[in-house]
């Protein structure tokens, strides 16, 4: 740090700018967001890859809610992972309201390792979808 407050010494032995101690906040549009309630399994497998396929085409975070998921099996799983496939490199899956037996599930499959994948456990509904 030179002499000048907010100032850092960058490799070439000149000046950065001077860092400012603010913040900036926007409102954004909230990305693209589904609801799954009920069931994740062969029978809904169809109707929720294309639900999901116009996200996947923006790419982008796309929010799934899975706070009102009662069950998933593996071709829950399979429609999860080949969506994070066609986001990877253009954007990320959010699994948000994670919970038994669903959190078993992604453990025992490894969904965690997955770059582009993120779990989040909640029991709040955040879209009140049950309020």
């Amino acid at each position: 740090m030179s002499e000048q407050a907010g100032t850092v010494r960058v490799p070439d032995g000149a000046d950065a700018p001077p860092i400012s101690p603010g913040l900036d906040v926007r409102a954004i549009q909230v990305p693209s967001a589904l609801v799954l309630t009920g069931e994740l399994d062969i029978a809904g497998v169809e109707r929720f890859r294309e639900a999901i396929a116009p996200s996947l085409g923006h790419g982008g975070t796309v929010i799934l809610d899975l706070t009102n998921l009662a069950f998933m099996d593996s071709s829950g799983i399979h429609v999860l992972l080949d969506a994070a496939k066609r986001l990877d490199g253009k954007g990320c899956l959010f699994l948000h309201g994670v919970h038994e037996p669903v959190t078993r599930l992604f453990e025992l499959v490894g969904i965690s390792g997955f770059e582009n994948i993120h779990v989040i456990g909640c029991d709040v509904d955040p879209f009140l979808i049950q309020a």
